[in-house]
């Protein structure tokens, strides 16, 4: 009967060991896969943001030369020396760079949005592979536990279960 209650605290003693040994294994996965996580984010946020610099000196850059040609003929115009035919044509470059100046907001704005859309498709697609991480990580934690279990117990099965339920879902 002592030998039999020994063997079992010995047993207890090691399943907690392999338990505890299991746990810190999981915690130190997660943890990496977190820093990894946060690290892909980080960096897709930051080329985004380039992009999204760029696009907007850009279009900074293009709308103050437009705004300086749209000066510049405005004062030809109001200068004006020439004939009939010169004046229509004149105004009608005025209307053209008016126009241009309309059509490049137009763009950047497009641009913009779809920036914004880019990004919130890139965060979606983060927190899925997160998501889809967390999963497979407590599917292979509910494994090793049910591999720990005793064979052919409640609890082995109620993990193999738990792990395949995670497994189908991942």
């Amino acid at each position: 009967m002592i030998y039999e209650e020994k063997r079992k605290e010995i047993i207890k003693k090691e399943e907690d060991a392999i338990q505890a040994a299991e746990d810190e294994r999981y915690k130190n996965i997660k943890e990496r896969f977190d820093a990894e996580a946060e690290q892909l984010k980080f960096e897709a946020e930051l080329e985004i943001e380039d992009e999204q610099a760029l696009a907007d000196a850009k279009y900074q850059i293009e709308q103050d030369l437009l705004d300086r040609k749209i000066a510049a003929q405005e004062l030809y115009l109001e200068e004006f020396n020439g004939t009939q035919e010169e004046l229509i044509e004149a105004e009608e470059e005025l209307d053209a760079l008016r126009q241009q100046k309309a059509n490049n907001k137009k763009q950047y704005e497009k641009e913009t949005t779809d920036f914004a859309k880019k990004k919130a498709e890139e965060e979606k697609q983060a927190k899925i592979a997160a998501l889809n991480a967390t999963l497979n990580l407590a599917g292979s934690v509910f494994g090793a536990m049910a591999d720990m279990s005793e064979e052919g117990s409640q609890q082995q099965k109620n993990l193999q279960i738990a792990e395949t339920t995670v497994n189908t879902l991942a």
